[in-house]
Order: C-alpha cells, then sequence, then structure tokens
C-alpha cells in the first residue's frame, strides 16, 4: 500500500515490492530445466481439488523467471500429477498414499513451455514434462552420446560459432560460455560443423597407424581437438585463426628442436 507523508506532500512510502512481479513477455517456447518452488492445495472454480505448482527456471538466460502449473486431483485426471512425480525422480508407492508436498520443494525436473492466448495476452504454458537424468542418458538415433559442449574452451566455442556462421558482431555480444552454448546449438547443422572441427574418427587406428616411417605421431589423424591439447601440453601458444595445419607445423617445428 502506498502512502504519501503529509508532512511535506512529495516524499511517499511505498510497501514492500519484493513478491510483486511486472508485466514482462511470455517465457519464450522450448525446453527448460525447472525447480519446485511452491505447492499449493486449492480449489479449482469448479470447487475440485488441485494442486497449484509455481516453478523457477534454473538454467539459461531466463534463469530465475517462473512457470505456473495446474494439476487435476480428479481421479480420471491422476495421470497428469503421476506424470510430474515420475519427471520430478519422486518415488511413487505401489498403493494408496498420503502425498506430503513438502517434500516435493527443491525437486527438479524439464519441461516443454509453449504459448496460449488468455484473455488476449500471450502467456507461456507447461506441455509436458520429463525426467533430464532419463534424457542424460539416453543416446541419440545414430547411438552416439549427445555432444556437450560445456568440455571446450572458450576458443573451441567461438571458432564453432564462426563455424556455424555466427557473425563476428554477434559474437562479441556473447561473452558468456552460456550464451556462446545458446546460440550455437540454435543453429541447424551446429552438430556436423562439431564434428568437422573437434570429432574423433569412426573407426579407431591401430597403435602401429599413430606412428610414421620415422617412428612419429601421426598428427594428420588427430582431431584438431586433440591437436590443441598437444600444443598446449608443450607449452606452445595457439594463435586466433590457425586451422588444422598450421598447428600441427607448429608441434612438428617443436619436434625439431
Amino acid at each position: 500500500m502506498a502512502r504519501r507523508n503529509r508532512k511535506n506532500g512529495k516524499s511517499i512510502h511505498i510497501g514492500d515490492l519484493s513478491n510483486v512481479e511486472t508485466s514482462k513477455k511470455a517465457l519464450p517456447e522450448g525446453e527448460y530445466l525447472v525447480k519446485v518452488a511452491e505447492v499449493e492445495d486449492k480449489e479449482s472454480s469448479n470447487g475440485n481439488p488441485m494442486l497449484a505448482f509455481t516453478f523457477n527456471v534454473e538454467e539459461g538466460d531466463y534463469k530465475g523467471s517462473k512457470l505456473f502449473h495446474n494439476c487435476s486431483l480428479q481421479p480420471q485426471a491422476l495421470f497428469n500429477l503421476k506424470g510430474i512425480l515420475l519427471a520430478l525422480g519422486y518415488d511413487i508407492p505401489s498403493s494408496d498414499f498420503d502425498l506430503d508436498t513438502t517434500e516435493l520443494i527443491g525437486l527438479t525436473c524439464g519441461v516443454d513451455v509453449a504459448h496460449e492466448v488468455y484473455n488476449g495476452k500471450k502467456r507461456a504454458r507447461i506441455t509436458d514434462f520429463y525426467n533430464p537424468d532419463d534424457e542424460d542418458s539416453e543416446e541419440d538415433e545414430d547411438g552416439e552420446e549427445e555432444i556437450d559442449l560445456s568440455e571446450l574452451e572458450m576458443d573451441d566455442l567461438k571458432e564453432l560459432a564462426a563455424e556455424v556462421g555466427i557473425s563476428k558482431v554477434k559474437l562479441r555480444k556473447l561473452k558468456t560460455e552460456e550464451k556462446l552454448i545458446n546460440a550455437i546449438t540454435a543453429e541447424d547443422g551446429w552438430e556436423d560443423a562439431y564434428d568437422e572441427l573437434f570429432g574423433e574418427d569412426e573407426e579407431e587406428e591401430d597403435e602401429d597407424s599413430e606412428e610414421d616411417e620415422d617412428g612419429e605421431e601421426d598428427y594428420e589423424s588427430m582431431s584438431i581437438k586433440d591437436l590443441k591439447a598437444e600444443a598446449r601440453e608443450r607449452g606452445l601458444k595457439i594463435k586466433k585463426g590457425m586451422d588444422k595445419d598450421d598447428i600441427i607445423d607448429m608441434i612438428e617445428e617443436d619436434d625439431e628442436e
């Protein structure tokens, strides 16, 4: 509540604004890692029991944003609650049980978010829940593990960003690893670009093939990621714009010294 200070007619006392949310654009559509912030036992407009969930986004540019989801407790709708509990990793008993909603606070899950128009305004709505641990353990259609770009160093990420077509102007604005990774993965064909730059050969070569006739390593067969690691171990400085051949030349020169 706002209260005017009548003493001077200028100062206005304002109440606590910490829990007051301002109007803002709807959270963009996509997948998010969220944490349960609050679960309230309520009744729907029809007087039916339901649980009102409040989730906080845990990662990315929209970390801290809130998402809301109502879950009916009507018998015919309990499959929705089961899906949420499974996504949160909650251990569901095999018979009737009393759910202590406080046990759900702090648990995390993945959600798919889509937009809907409500009272003339666009808002974000959770359309699906999933367990992120299950997602991480799955392999893609080719039987390969998911690429983890967080393992790359910033210089490698910038090189990959340039490879997928991100302009230098935009690249300068992406100052954090997280923003850089988000920008890269938003581009089509980034996985192929990653394989081209850092991927390993599909077939493992025998130890004999790792050395040439003089007993030296076959640098041509190494990925650029491994070549950079080799160079760094030797204390060699990798300059901006150096390609695979440049790095090999630098390592070979070091071999001759």
